[in-house]
């Protein structure tokens, strides 16, 4: 073989085999489409919840219900394959973990459709269920912080940069936001009749939001961030409320507070996730 037919043949192989190594921009885009999926993901499985709470309150059919379900279902099925071939090999155990749990909550509350009546008490399943979410978001928020400083050091640009380091300064915040959350479902589940301290964390938490500085073009995600701290001081204080006194109206101003902060704090990571596909020039 001649000099130059093997030299044309390494130049095939080295183009059929990709690039060894991905472009920065490649790999934040990625990173960045797989953070919307998980977040899609999380969206469905609380669509599901949704359908399942309304479903025992009497507000859908069972057949109604029930195709809903399906729908979320199929919706998460969907997501995990997307978001499966998007994640590096380091995150691929956690989305197998997130899905294989997201699958069982949904069986479950398919499950339950087939019971003949609404009575039954499910709610230290649901509870245990949702400790478990709270388990694996903490998983998901730990390893995300462990990425950050690889990819701030990978995003070069200053607005993209800016973006990493201030996600990077309230990462520790949002670990001790799920602690805060996942204190209060247990404390929920226990006798203590101590009235836990709920709404001073949240506030300490939400003062600290305030205290981290982030740069203009970053006001629309720090400002999303602060509307989701300012709800979960609302949602402590309804649930320090509704242990004082756990009348009709408490319940209900606890779940209308627990719905909004669950709103508030989707709506902050879409921001959030929008701001940077701006600053990558994506949409």
């Amino acid at each position: 073989m001649t000099r130059r037919a093997l030299l044309v043949r390494l130049v095939a192989a080295v183009a059929l085999a990709g690039p060894a190594v991905s472009r920065p921009l490649d790999v934040l885009v990625r990173d960045c489409r797989l953070q919307q999926q998980v977040l899609v993901g999380q969206s469905l499985a609380s669509a599901a919840r949704e359908i399942y709470r309304k479903w025992l309150r009497g507000g859908l059919s069972t057949a109604a219900a029930r195709s809903d379900l399906e729908a979320q279902r199929r919706g998460l099925e969907q997501c995990s394959r997307r978001a499966a071939a998007l994640a590096v090999p380091a995150e691929q155990a956690w989305l197998a973990r997130n899905h294989s749990h997201e699958q069982a909550e949904v069986r479950f509350f398919l499950a339950q459709l087939s019971n003949s009546g609404r009575s039954g008490d499910v709610t230290a399943e649901l509870q245990t269920r949702w400790l478990s979410a709270l388990t694996l978001r903490r998983e998901w928020l730990s390893a995300r912080r462990r990425r950050l400083p690889e990819l701030l050091t990978l995003a070069g640009r200053a607005p993209v940069a800016a973006y990493y380091a201030w996600r990077q300064a309230v990462s520790g915040l949002e670990l001790s936001e799920l602690d805060l959350a996942q204190d209060l479902a247990e404390e929920f589940r226990s006798e203590d009749q101590r009235v836990p301290q709920w709404t001073r964390r949240a506030l300490a938490l939400s003062a600290k939001a305030e205290g981290i500085p982030a740069a203009a073009s970053l006001t629309a995600a720090r400002q999303a961030m602060l509307a989701r701290f300012g709800a979960l001081s609302r949602l402590c204080e309804s649930a320090t409320a509704y242990r004082h006194d756990p009348s009709a109206d408490s319940v209900s101003n606890l779940q209308a507070d627990e719905r909004e902060f669950e709103k508030l704090a989707s709506q902050s990571e879409s921001v959030g996730l929008q701001v940077l596909l701006a600053m990558l020039g994506l949409r």
